[in-house]
């Protein structure tokens, strides 16, 4: 079930009936009414890649950051 977002910006929306406006309206109403199974580059289970290298028993200590977007399955600590 979609869920309304708020703008990170805290820029005030454009006014109605501009151009601006509305292409704003429709990528909102595009995102808003769409699942994460959507999209090609949603996973619900990490990598087989990524598993296999969490199990090797020579990864180095240390962090690591993985920048991208989705619900965080590519995510190991």
């Amino acid at each position: 079930m979609p869920t309304e977002r708020q703008s990170g910006s805290g820029s005030p929306p454009p006014e109605q009936g501009t151009p601006t406006s509305d292409k704003r309206r429709r990528w909102e109403t595009q995102w808003q009414q769409r699942a994460g199974a959507d999209f090609q580059w949603y996973l619900s289970e990490p990598p087989p890649e990524l598993v296999e290298l969490m199990a090797r028993e020579d990864l180095p200590g240390g962090g690591a950051l993985d920048l991208g977007c989705g619900p965080g399955v590519a995510t190991a600590s």
